[in-house]
């Protein structure tokens, strides 16, 4: 029995030098397993940033206020539609309306205020619809450019400063600046031989 027990020791001893062997082996190889993923797997992006700093979001804002504006239009016009018609039901009735006349003209204010509502709400969810889709064309915009820098860094994962709950993260996973110049730079520029008239053009035109 005390023979076996020295047996097993040995035997133990020896597998665990082996094991230990092979481990250094393959971290000489190259092709040790990573006991931690890198930490360079994901970026960051900020955005609203590159809506703001790119020109994308006063774009966005210049087509909602338009749109806004439109909608307001179209409210304001059917509720003077429905002014108008109540306005003439009023004065069909006379200075004296019966009381079943009085029942049917405040059945038709209430069906003209919900008919209002039922627009106004249309027109909301139409506004809110429109931003939506406005908002998702910008990301859809963003995106290849942020992807190609990202994958330049070797990144696979993007996450979005403004969407994901992150108690902090490290500035050099932040790719927000590079996507920003990449958009600018990428920008069509405007001639500026033809937008600034040349010297001799200047001499002629002085009086």
């Amino acid at each position: 029995n005390y023979t076996r027990i020295i047996m097993r020791k040995v035997l133990t001893v020896l597998a665990t030098a082996s094991l230990a062997a092979s481990l250094i082996a393959c971290e000489r190889d190259g092709n040790a397993p990573q006991m931690f993923p890198s930490t360079n797997q994901v970026s960051i992006l900020d955005l609203n940033r590159v809506a703001e700093e790119t020109g994308h979001k006063q774009r966005i804002n210049e087509k909602l206020q338009a749109l806004r504006s439109n909608l307001q239009t179209e409210l304001k016009e059917v509720q003077n539609k429905l002014r108008v018609q109540i306005e003439e039901s009023q004065g069909k009735l006379g200075e004296k309306p019966t009381e079943e006349q009085q029942k049917e003209l405040g059945q038709m204010l209430g069906k003209a205020q919900q008919e209002f509502q039922t627009i106004q709400k249309q027109a909301t969810d139409s506004f809110k619809q429109q931003q939506a889709s406005l908002l998702l064309d910008l990301r859809e915009q963003i995106r290849p450019v942020a992807m190609k820098i990202a994958g330049e860094r070797g990144v696979k994962v993007i996450l979005l400063r403004n969407d994901a709950l992150m108690i902090g993260y490290d500035s050099s996973i932040d790719i927000t600046n590079d996507v920003i110049n990449k958009i600018n730079k990428e920008k069509p520029k405007t001639n500026t031989m033809e937008a600034t008239p040349s010297q001799e053009q200047q001499a002629n035109d002085k009086p």
